[in-house]
């Protein structure tokens, strides 16, 4: 991941498309430190046990990544 985004793509194809390439790696990440509660509400239960504060912050770029993907492609659930 690293590798494919070092020279500044915001994707992980090389012609910069959006691509299940990239909803597969962000959906993975959600087992480092889930998305915020606006794209994906968890119980506190869950969410902690979703959490790996170690490897949250060896990834903390790839995680940003992920938030900026999920920003740009996945509109938040509807309010009710």
């Amino acid at each position: 991941m690293r590798e494919a985004l070092a020279d500044g793509r915001r994707r992980l194809l090389p012609d910069g498309r959006f691509s299940f390439a990239d909803i597969t790696v962000a959906t993975s990440l959600q087992f480092l430190l889930p998305v915020g509660d606006g794209y994906m509400p968890l119980g506190t239960a869950t969410r902690e046990v979703w959490t790996h504060p170690e490897l949250a912050d060896e990834f903390a770029d790839l995680l940003a990544w992920r938030d900026e993907v999920y920003d740009a492609h996945r509109p938040p659930p509807a309010q009710h």
